[in-house]
């Protein structure tokens, strides 16, 4: 027997800066939401012309990168190099440590490279790993259709519908799926019992829950499900293109169907349902999203004109250990987080190839 999972908590994704001069919306790794384990930090990022992260380290976690418009080249001081373009992800384990960049490219239009960084913690043992990349390719990525054709899921990782990921690539389990609804769709997502999971919203206004739980998540917003349950209800009001409620910054927040308030988030310990009318999609060899992009934060007039809600669930394993997290960081003890930062400045125990490296991507910020 399924069971939903309830919603403990709601709020807006604020914009603010980082790197050098991109503006991002951080939902995780907020005062709003902290020890989320095994999550860390989630940011909704733009980087236009001129900006980036340029040549920074890492130490104990691991990163996953999903571009959604643009293309980000990335370097490290261990010679890799490469590019995302647009519906590409990239999970990079910094283990014991690493050091490199990531610079978006110039658009011919000039318009912002937007995508979404996800920090998730690595498991005591790895910590001293050595570092890693995977790249998934938008091709790569299985989707589905189901609902009449009225919900899309790409199965970046995990299972929809008796459809599998094409292959493991974090060390701590994560599942991720970007989904888009039509008005009038609906979606039961399963999730593995006692992981954590939220869902960010990229575009519109999406109905979760079920019952008298019903709650409609603005866009911008992340909503934090209880975990306890095995699935994730989700549905767009028919009437969503007719209100018309696609705003860029949005009027609603947390509204429940009965106008209840939903507790406040506390805690933080931390097969699907009937394939009947799923029909698996080929996936295509491009990512561009239908429709003239509005500048800032990659959503499409043409998604507006059809009331589609876009948003990306997101689940992970909890890991039962403590987290010592000073900037790019996180560690298990005060005293480990010490011990990284020294290493780095001493170029040693993990760091000796930082000595003099200077990324070639890096040297393009415009000062």
């Amino acid at each position: 027997m399924t069971t939903p999972r309830g919603i403990q908590k709601a709020f807006l994704a604020r914009e603010q800066a980082e790197g050098a001069g991109a503006r991002v919306r951080r939902s995780i790794g907020t005062p709003q939401l902290k020890n989320f384990s095994p999550f860390l930090m989630l940011d909704h990022f733009t980087i236009k012309p001129g900006a980036g992260f340029p040549d920074h380290p890492h130490r104990g976690q691991e990163t996953i990168t999903y571009l959604l418009e643009g293309a980000v080249d990335h370097e490290d001081f261990a010679g890799n190099a490469g590019t995302i373009e647009a519906g590409d992800l990239q999970f990079m384990t910094a283990g014991k440590g690493i050091m490199h960049a990531e610079m978006p490219r110039q658009n011919l239009d000039g318009s912002a490279n937007v995508g979404m960084q996800l920090w998730v913690d690595l498991p005591e043992k790895l910590k001293k790993c050595e570092p890693r990349y995977r790249d998934l390719r938008a091709k790569e990525i299985p989707q589905i259709d189901i609902d009449d054709g009225k919900v899309h899921v790409k199965i970046i990782s995990g299972q929809s519908h008796g459809v599998d990921s094409v292959q493991e690539l974090a060390y701590t389990p994560v599942w991720i799926f970007d989904v888009e609804i039509k008005p009038g769709g609906k979606i039961e997502q399963s999730l593995p019992a006692g992981w954590n999971a939220f869902a960010y919203t990229l575009s519109g206004e999406t109905v979760f829950g079920s019952g008298d739980e019903k709650t409609k998540i603005a866009q911008f917003h992340n909503v934090v499900f209880r975990q306890e349950g095995d699935l994730v209800n989700a549905e767009v009001e028919e009437s969503a293109k007719e209100n018309g409620h696609f705003t860029k910054q949005p009027s609603i927040g947390l509204k429940s169907t009965k106008q209840q308030k939903v507790n406040a988030f506390a805690g933080n310990r931390t097969r699907g349902p009937s394939r009947v009318g799923c029909r698996v999609c080929k996936s295509g060899s491009t990512y561009a999203r239908r429709g003239r992009m509005l500048p800032e934060w990659g959503q499409t007039s043409a998604e507006i004109d059809r009331g589609i809600c876009w948003w990306v669930l997101v689940a992970g394993q909890p890991l039962d250990q403590k987290v010592v997290q000073y900037g790019p960081f996180v560690l298990n003890s005060e005293e480990e987080v010490y011990q990284a930062m020294m290493d780095f400045q001493t170029q040693s125990n993990g760091f000796e190839r930082a000595k003099g490296w200077r990324s070639e991507i890096g040297k393009t910020m415009v000062h």
